[in-house]
């Protein structure tokens, strides 16, 4: 690292000054701040993260640092879940390779907002309008991305899919039939296994889906998306995580000087409370199935299924497309079509 990029990483937390920081973009989960003094580098904050803390007294205080007993509950509290966020980054550079995450430093430290901002973040706010607190959470100091920064000119494609689970779908029987092809996985006959990209595109497309579905006619791009897939692939199976396809946390581009392409994600692991999200997927269906569950899915299990399902669906019928042999499987209760309707209709409930 030269010099003129090592003051992406140094231990000082964007904050710390007088001034409450600009944001200058929102995705998905993550808030983007301006990074002053360099060019090259932006902050990010999970905005689930910090917004659970805005109704905390404790959570927040005039200095950026604990003063009482209650103060350092909180600040342990957020400490722990900024290590956790750490771990969950070395999982994703180890599984897809560190040139294709934009290089971060992960840090725990005190950003100061006030009441106005708040509000725009989250339409609420415990502060008056210029009264300014400071926050403890998770800072991700992160490289900019040339091709999100100019899309125009990478080509930029991103992998992004429907969430049909998310409400009940106007042609169940289309939905079940994808689901048993590229869920379920148990049945060995070809019309099963075949990739129907009528039906993908029906249930789990999108534009972006779509378009990538077309690049993929061209040798060079398919090769990226295989070598893509077979890194989501060891984030499932070895870090038990669930890729986030929504937004442009995914993304392909093609170099604008050497044509080659390429892949990138910025932003590919889904928020914290749904970490592990493969494994945990595994278990709720395992106990719905039992009847532990009778019938019925709690809230934050009905989020996490409708969040991984679509995400498991569509990489599985990619990797079939290409002649992959792996597959995420999520177990072999969802085997019969009664079962399909089963977990569609207590994911409406939840």
């Amino acid at each position: 690292m030269n010099n003129g990029e090592s003051s992406i990483f140094e231990a000082t937390y964007l904050g710390m000054g007088l001034e409450v920081p600009r944001k200058i973009a929102q995705g998905g989960d993550q808030i983007v701040f301006e990074l002053p003094g360099t060019d090259n580098a932006v902050l990010k904050v999970s905005h689930l993260a910090l917004g659970g803390i805005l109704g905390s007294v404790a959570a927040y205080r005039t200095t950026p640092y604990p003063r009482t007993l209650t103060d350092q509950i909180a600040w342990d509290q957020a400490e722990v879940r900024a290590r956790l966020e750490i771990i969950r980054y070395y999982g994703l550079v180890e599984a897809i390779g560190t040139e294709h995450v934009p290089r971060e430093k992960l840090k725990f430290g005190p950003l100061l907002l006030n009441g106005r901002a708040c509000r725009e973040l989250w339409g609420t706010s415990p502060l008056d309008e210029h009264e300014s607190r400071w926050f403890w959470t998770t800072l991700r100091y992160q490289e900019k991305v040339p091709a999100l920064e100019h899309p125009e000119l990478y080509n930029t494609q991103d992998l992004r899919v429907s969430y049909p689970e998310r409400k009940l779908p106007q042609d169940p029987d289309r939905y079940i039939a994808a689901a048993r092809k590229w869920i379920q996985l148990s049945d060995p006959t070809p019309r099963w296994t075949d990739v129907d990209e009528e039906l993908l595109l029906d249930v789990y497309g999108t534009d972006s889906l779509r378009a990538l579905l077309e690049l993929m006619e061209q040798p060079e791009v398919s090769v990226q998306v295989g070598k893509l897939l077979d890194g989501l692939y060891n984030l499932t199976e070895i870090a038990g995580e669930s890729p986030d396809a929504n937004r442009n946390n995914i993304i392909l581009y093609q170099d604008p000087q050497t044509g080659q392409w390429n892949y990138s994600l910025p932003d590919a692991l889904i928020p914290r409370y749904k970490a592990g999200a493969i494994d945990t997927s595994r278990a709720i269906l395992r106990d719905f199935f039992a009847g532990h569950s009778q019938i019925l899915l709690r809230s934050e299990e009905s989020n996490l299924l409708a969040n991984t399902l679509p995400v498991v669906a569509v990489t599985n019928a990619l990797r079939k497309r290409l002649g992959r042999p792996s597959r995420v499987e999520l177990g072999s209760d969802l085997r019969s079509y009664n079962a399909w309707w089963q977990i569609l209709r207590a994911l409406q409930v939840a």
